[in-house]
C-alpha cells in the first residue's frame, strides 16, 4: 500500500471520528441545549434560506431533520470511501457499509433516550436514507469517474 493511501486512510478515518463525535455529541444534549445550538444556528442562515426559497418553507423542524440527513449523508460517503481506499469498490462490501449506518443511526437515537429527550424510529430512517444517500453519493462519483477516466484515456 502506497504511502499516499495511508495518508489518505488516516485522514478520513479521523473525519470519520470528528464526524461521529459531532452526530454523538449533539445526541448526548439536553433538549434544551439542542434546541437552543439549532435555533441559533438556524435563526443565522434563516435570512439566506426565506430569499432563496422563499420566506417561511424552511421551519425550525425542517432544517433539523435536514441537518439530520446531511450529517448521515457526509458520514455514509466518509465510510464508503474509508471502505473503498482499503478494499476497492467492492459490491459485496455493501453490506457491511450499509450495516454500519444503521448501528450508528440507532446507537445515535439510544443516546437520545440516555439523554432525556426519546427516540423515533422515523428519526432512525431518516438518518439512515442520509447515510445510503452518502454511500451513494461515492458509488456515482467513483463511477462518472471511472466512465471520464477512460474516455481521456482514449
Amino acid at each position: 500500500m502506497s504511502k499516499k493511501r495511508v495518508v489518505a486512510i488516516i485522514i478520513n478515518s479521523i473525519l470519520i471520528v470528528l464526524n461521529l463525535i459531532f452526530i454523538w455529541g449533539n445526541s448526548c444534549m439536553s433538549t434544551e441545549s439542542s434546541s437552543q445550538s439549532s435555533n441559533g444556528v438556524y435563526e443565522t442562515i434563516k435570512p439566506v434560506l426565506d430569499a432563496t426559497l422563499g420566506e417561511g418553507v424552511v421551519t425550525h423542524s425542517v432544517f433539523r431533520k435536514t441537518a439530520h440527513f446531511i450529517e448521515f449523508c457526509c458520514f455514509g460517503f466518509l465510510v464508503s470511501l474509508l471502505f473503498a481506499l482499503i478494499y476497492g469498490i467492492k459490491v459485496k462490501k455493501l453490506v457491511e457499509i450499509f450495516f454500519i449506518g444503521l448501528l450508528v443511526a440507532v446507537i445515535d437515537e439510544s443516546l437520545q433516550i440516555l439523554s432525556k429527550r426519546g427516540a423515533d424510529v422515523a428519526d432512525v430512517l431518516l438518518d439512515y436514507c442520509g447515510y445510503i444517500f452518502g454511500v451513494g453519493i461515492l458509488f456515482l462519483s467513483v463511477l462518472i469517474y471511472k466512465k471520464l477516466f477512460k474516455q481521456f484515456k482514449k
